[in-house]
């Protein structure tokens, strides 16, 4: 049912917190196990980057990467609708889907990627190729997009779910 691996992946697009690098180790380990050895490569940047920093310069980081322009926030309806008023139906209906599969907000609207990513793996496969392909794939496009041009180091997370998209005959029914 649903995508492999979102879980442990979203964890890496929450705030850091200590347990950063096991969540890291986490999601490589899965993704290994799983067979999608491409997209846990893709973290191995990302993991190179985070033995070079302190918790502290990792937040710093998180906080102007993530919170400080909405070119690059992890809410998903921002890049799918902007201000529009059908970004409020959208977070509706996410939060509906949250509460269908017993998944807590945490702090951050409905749209954040991590509870996006958390829907991939729990919903069936037909839901979750239907979401992927009408909302989560393109705004994680133009997020990657974003990212890429400040050189930032999530954009291999990022990549390494794409490749998971690539890779599994859900996210192949979404194409």
């Amino acid at each position: 049912m649903g995508l492999p691996c979102c879980l442990a992946l979203s964890r890496l697009f929450a705030y850091p917190q200590t347990s950063l690098v096991e969540d890291l180790q986490t999601a490589r380990n899965g993704l290994r196990q799983a067979g999608l050895h491409q997209a846990e490569e893709h973290l191995q940047p990302f993991a190179g980057d985070l033995t070079m920093r302190s918790l502290h310069e990792l937040q710093e980081r998180y906080t102007q990467t993530f919170d400080l322009t909405g070119d690059t926030t992890l809410e998903l309806g921002w890049h799918l609708f902007g201000e529009q008023y059908a970004r409020g139906i959208y977070l509706s209906k996410l939060r509906g889907m949250l509460a269908d599969h017993h998944i807590d907000e945490v702090g951050c609207l409905p749209d954040h990627l991590i509870h996006a990513l958390h829907l991939l793996e729990l919903l069936p496969d037909d839901a979750a190729a239907d979401f992927m392909a009408a909302c989560v794939q393109p705004a994680c496009t133009t997020l990657r997009t974003n990212l890429e041009k400040l050189q930032s180091p999530y954009i291999f997370p990022l990549d390494a779910f794409a490749s998971i998209c690539t890779a599994t005959p859900v996210a192949r029914a979404a194409s």
